[in-house]
C-alpha cells in the first residue's frame, strides 16, 4: 500500500500518490542529461514513465518516492528488491538538477531513505549499483558509509561499449 513519510522537514511522497504536476516534474528530472547520463537507460517517454508508476501499485518489492523540502523538489529515492525475510533492499537516488537553492540534496535524500528503510521497513542492510565511471557518486556513497562489495563486469552497454557496474552496501544501525 502506498505511503508517504515525513522525517524532520523532508517529505517523501510515494510515486503512486503523486499528482499530475509531480509526475511530470519527476519525468523531467529523470530525463535531464545530468541525471540520465548515469542511468542504465538514457531517455524514457512520458508514456513509459506513467506505465512504470502504475506498475508500482502491484509490486510490493519496489517503492519510489519524490523527496521534498517545503516547496523544493530535492529528487527521487527508491527501495527495490525489498526482501523482508533477509532484511535488505537496493536503493537508488537522483537529485533534482534544476534546483540549486538547496545544498546537500543527495545527503538529505539518502539519510531520509535510510531512516525509512530502517524504521519503517525494519531493514538491516542496503545495497546499490553504480557505474564505475561515476566517480562523484562513488565518493558520495563512500562518504556516507557505503563499502564496495563487488563488481559486475561489462554489465551495461553504453555508447557502444560495455562498462562495469560496482556494488556498494551498508549495514544500517
Amino acid at each position: 500500500m502506498p505511503k508517504n513519510f515525513l522525517y524532520d522537514d523532508i517529505y517523501a511522497l510515494d510515486f503512486c500518490l503523486m499528482d499530475t504536476r509531480d509526475v511530470r516534474s519527476v519525468w523531467e528530472m529523470r530525463n535531464d542529461a545530468l541525471v540520465s547520463h548515469w542511468m542504465y537507460s538514457q531517455h524514457i517517454s512520458f508514456e513509459s514513465h506513467i506505465e512504470f508508476i502504475q506498475s508500482l501499485n502491484h509490486d510490493p518489492k519496489r517503492i519510489y518516492w519524490l523527496f521534498k523540502q517545503g516547496v523544493h523538489l530535492l529528487g527521487v529515492g527508491s527501495l527495490s528488491r525489498i526482501d523482508i525475510i533477509h532484511k535488505h533492499a537496493y536503493i537508488g537516488i537522483y537529485k533534482n538538477p534544476k534546483d540549486s537553492l538547496i545544498h546537500n540534496k543527495g545527503t538529505l535524500i539518502l539519510q531520509t531513505l535510510e531512516k525509512i528503510a530502517h524504521q519503517e521497513f525494519g531493514l538491516h542492510s542496503l545495497h546499490l549499483e553504480v557505474l564505475d565511471s561515476n566517480a562523484r557518486a562513488i565518493r558520495f556513497y563512500k562518504r556516507n558509509g557505503y563499502c564496495k562489495e563487488g563488481v559486475l563486469k561489462d554489465f551495461i552497454k553504453k555508447d557502444n561499449a560495455f562498462v562495469d557496474t560496482l556494488i556498494y552496501g551498508k549495514i544500517l544501525e
